[in-house]
């Protein structure tokens, strides 16, 4: 069953709205414009939420608005070395009142979003390749956007960090509707599968090993869990698996040692470092140790949301604003209170995506559910390694992914009083 868009959905504030949020990771990723479209989306969000006069209840959305208010709200102001800063409430309102207005229940705007994703990825890639080939042109475009000009990987935006995970994404979308084609021999799945494969080298060409580390560990894990749900014959062939992770290793090791400076050869180099006992961590073990030091005395609350940023400036090892380990920089800014909370709530997120996977009937949604999965489990691993909770492109797409789960979890429900 598919929820039809009533009259008060077509409300020309919640298209408005559902735009806007896709304007909200086209500028955090040019780190132009951010405080002045986040500040629009939330003024049309809460027009929103007056007209149709419903917020969503749904429990994954619900203990995730909890935990934006807690934390980069309530506790960013209250206890943050700098208090709130306008910047931190603009940047975290848009994901919440998404979250309120429960957004992807309509249709139409599932797919918008899933079309934005793959078509952001595409330009991104374009970017990519118009600083190869025209890059005088690129130069040029990137002055005018960005306000600056980078190097090759960075595409359309200011990071080569935020180039792989909007390509990651775009990846995710194309394998789930691989894996759901029959016929895996016509040609427009055929055309997807090259589309994923054109998409997977350029991520392995912005050179950000986690990130591709990521995305391979939950392609798979994606892959497993439809197999195992849609009852295909697949337990006799697991063994696949580690044959593949093995002959990649080679291949990054290979890589490595012909000189590439890709994700492939980063990892060959990561492999080898560890080997020989060098810290590997690009920074994140230094990190670390300050997140260590600072926590003392405040173990059970923590010293406050983003005070790493503030504290880390005051230090010589000051490169990026955040610890590049969601998990230990949280424990560190909320203490083990705020530590227990956000890993229940992680918990609950991945128990609630993989069940809808499993109950989903309808091939359409399974689709949604199983992408759903996929941006929950990414922005778990990522967060080992990244600033996944810290970084709004990211979090704007993560909460992107719950409110899909949300979503599907809502159909199943009006499926099942349907059947009673």
């Amino acid at each position: 069953m598919q929820i039809k868009m009533k009259s008060k959905d077509k409300d020309i504030y919640t298209k408005i709205y559902m735009i806007l949020y896709c304007v909200c990771i086209v500028s955090a990723t040019i780190i132009r414009w951010m405080n002045y479209v986040n500040a629009l989306t939330a003024f049309v969000g809460i027009i929103c939420i007056i007209k149709t006069k419903k917020i969503r209840k749904e429990v994954l959305n619900f203990i995730w608005m909890i935990f934006i208010v807690m934390f980069p709200l309530l506790d960013a102001a209250i206890r943050g070395e700098a208090g709130l800063s306008l910047f931190t409430f603009l940047q975290y309102l848009p994901a919440l009142l998404l979250l309120t207005i429960g957004l992807f229940d309509i249709v139409e705007y599932r797919k918008i979003w899933l079309q934005f994703i793959k078509g952001f990825a595409w330009l991104q890639i374009f970017g990519m390749l118009l600083s190869s080939l025209w890059n005088r042109i690129y130069i040029m475009i990137a002055w005018r956007v960005l306000g600056q000009w980078s190097y090759a990987v960075t595409g359309f935006t200011t990071d080569p960090t935020m180039v792989a995970y909007i390509v990651s994404m775009a990846i995710g979308i194309y394998c789930v509707e691989y894996i759901f084609e029959e016929n895996k021999r016509n040609k427009e799945t055929v055309f997807i599968f090259v589309k994923m494969v054109v998409m997977c080298y350029f991520l392995i060409e912005t050179g950000k090993r986690s990130l591709l580390i990521a995305t391979i560990v939950v392609l798979m894990l994606c892959v497993l869990m439809y197999a195992t749900n849609s009852k295909k014959k697949f337990f006799s062939k697991i063994f696949v698996f580690p044959i593949i992770i093995t002959a990649l290793g080679g291949i990054c090791i290979l890589a490595y040692r012909a000189g590439y400076n890709n994700s492939f050869a980063r990892i060959g180099g990561t492999i080898i470092g560890m080997k020989a006992g060098d810290d590997v961590s690009n920074m994140r073990s230094t990190w670390a140790e300050y997140l260590k030091m600072w926590s003392k005395g405040h173990e059970l609350f923590g010293i406050g949301w983003e005070s790493f940023k503030h504290r880390i400036l005051a230090t010589p090892y000051y490169i990026v604003p955040n610890a590049h380990n969601v998990y230990k920089q949280i424990l560190c800014e909320e203490g083990y209170i705020g530590f227990l909370i956000f890993i229940l709530i992680l918990l609950a997120t991945i128990i609630y995506s993989i069940k809808e996977v499993i109950v989903t009937k309808n091939k359409e949604n399974k689709k949604l559910a199983i992408y759903a999965m996929y941006g929950v489990l990414f922005f778990i691993i990522y967060s080992y390694s990244g600033n996944a909770i810290y970084d709004s492109t990211i979090y704007l797409y993560f909460f992107g992914s719950v409110q899909l789960c949300s979503s599907v979890m809502l159909e199943n429900k009006k499926d099942e009083k349907q059947m009673y």
